[in-house]
């Protein structure tokens, strides 16, 4: 019976919020109105968390447990040193959250080395000079470790194709646009703008080599006419 007076005032004071939200909550609210309002906003089950946040509480979790336990003594276990590992950083995350994990890391256990492993492109162009960057390839039963130069601040695009070796855009996608600029190439501005409109319609015009195509098209048909019309 408590539980379901509970739920109705919970309920009421719901319903008051919700309400109020237009005009905000005045300074003659009830105490449970207030209340109320404070645990919606501040509480929240670690199950309603998705899995990268789960994943990303849990990583930040265990070092700085064990972090405790290494540096009894330290009045900030966090500021201790140590070398931890961490295979696929970017497991389960959303891509925003792979932009700042690298730096979340360095700031919280400043005196850690990090061995990271990633096929992130996002974490990539985060990883600034205090880091050293090893493309790590197989050639039949060997593995080739390089060392490779930072990409710090480049767009994910250009570290796919520069310094990951994979297409950014799909495999159709790229045959058509490849087609286009041939057709460019040998004038043909009709067969290319074809290919412009169906490479449009795969990508729901977000293709910025169609706009870079339509540009040099009417260039080019511009000096056509000019030709023909001395």
């Amino acid at each position: 019976m408590a539980s379901h007076s509970k739920g109705k005032r919970t309920d009421r004071n719901r319903a008051k919020i919700c309400g109020r939200c237009d005009h905000g909550v005045d300074q003659k609210a009830d105490a449970d109105l207030i209340r109320e309002l404070y645990e919606m906003v501040t509480n929240l089950d670690v199950l309603q968390l998705s899995d990268g946040e789960k994943c990303t509480l849990a990583l930040f979790g265990d070092i700085a447990r064990r972090l405790a336990i290494a540096n009894p003594s330290l009045d900030d276990p966090l500021q201790g040193d140590g070398v931890v590992l961490i295979d696929e950083l970017e497991l389960h995350m959303h891509t925003s959250w792979q932009r700042k994990v690298i730096s979340m890391l360095k700031k919280t256990f400043p005196n850690i080395q990090f061995i990271i492993t990633t096929h992130s492109p996002q974490i990539l162009g985060e990883v600034d000079h205090d880091f050293n960057v090893y493309a790590l390839s197989r050639n039949g039963s060997d593995i080739q470790v390089v060392q490779t130069t930072g990409m710090f601040g480049m767009d994910s695009n250009s570290i796919l194709e520069d310094k990951m070796e994979t297409d950014s855009v799909s495999a159709i996608i790229k045959q058509k646009t490849e087609e286009m600029y041939s057709l460019l190439e040998l004038k043909d501005f009709d067969g290319a703008e074809n290919i412009a409109d169906e490479i449009d319609e795969l990508t729901q015009n977000r293709n910025i080599d169609t706009v870079r195509a339509r540009v040099i098209i009417r260039r080019g048909r511009y000096k056509n006419n000019d030709l023909s019309n001395p």
